[in-house]
């Protein structure tokens, strides 16, 4: 009956049936409490259940944050927090759990650098979205050098079209949100320039970039920018 609980467990979560499959999975742990722990099949399910439910908990933070993406209601970002909270009781330091953390400690509280040091756990160098959000991050607190670095990084990784625009689109987000970090446009004229290939957009954002600056600011990246636009026009 615990094994055949276990596999209609997993053919609801196949099916999208998380609730149903969280309490089959609840209901095997429950069960396997009262039973012999060393009995092999009992010690086996015991050490799978927890990840099964991790699954869980992470496809419904997942969706909570499509769905924010979408719509940008924070209310999802709540709902997000709650399902990593029930995956941390099973799952310690899940690659999903820190790279989720680190979304919601940068979009509830801007915790720049708490989401960096959840990343950092991550650390995955040779994929494209986690150079990308590096990057993002070291340029929000003003760090453009540094999220140059990860931009080239970015570059020499696999390509991810579809989110690339996504990471793009969030960008031109948050500089609605808060316009004195004008600085992601000279972010978002490297990731055109060097990652996209639309000379275009780059020489619009570099331009951006550069018209939004003081004279003071950025000065290094100013001399970027400027032969950035003029070997782009050529």
């Amino acid at each position: 009956e615990i094994v055949a609980r276990y596999v209609i467990g997993i053919a609801a979560a196949y099916s999208g049936d998380i609730d149903y499959a969280e309490h089959l999975y609840l209901d095997v742990l429950s069960k396997l409490e009262s039973k012999y722990q060393n009995f092999p099949i009992y010690r086996k399910l015991k050490e799978r259940v927890p990840h099964r439910l991790a699954e869980l908990y992470e496809a419904k933070a997942s969706s909570c944050f499509s769905k924010w993406s979408r719509t940008r209601n924070p209310d999802y970002l709540t709902e997000i927090d709650e399902w990593l909270k029930k995956i941390d009781k099973v799952v310690k330091d899940h690659k999903s759990v820190l790279f989720f953390k680190a979304i919601t400690l940068f979009l509830t509280n801007r915790s720049v650098g708490e989401a960096i040091r959840m990343l950092k756990k991550v650390k995955e160098n040779d994929n494209q979205i986690w150079q990308c959000n590096m990057a993002f991050l070291q340029a929000y607190k003003g760090d453009l050098k540094k999220a140059i670095q990860h931009y080239r990084q970015a570059n020499k990784c696999d390509y991810q079209h579809e989110k690339l625009f996504q990471i793009e689109d969030f960008i031109h987000w948050i500089i609605e949100q808060e316009p004195t970090r004008y600085q992601l446009y000279y972010c978002l004229g490297f990731i055109n320039m060097e990652i996209k290939g639309d000379q275009i957009l780059a020489i619009e954002n570099f331009n951006k970039f550069l018209k939004s600056r003081s004279e003071s600011e950025y000065i290094q990246e100013k001399n970027f920018a400027e032969d950035w636009v003029r070997g782009l026009l050529v």
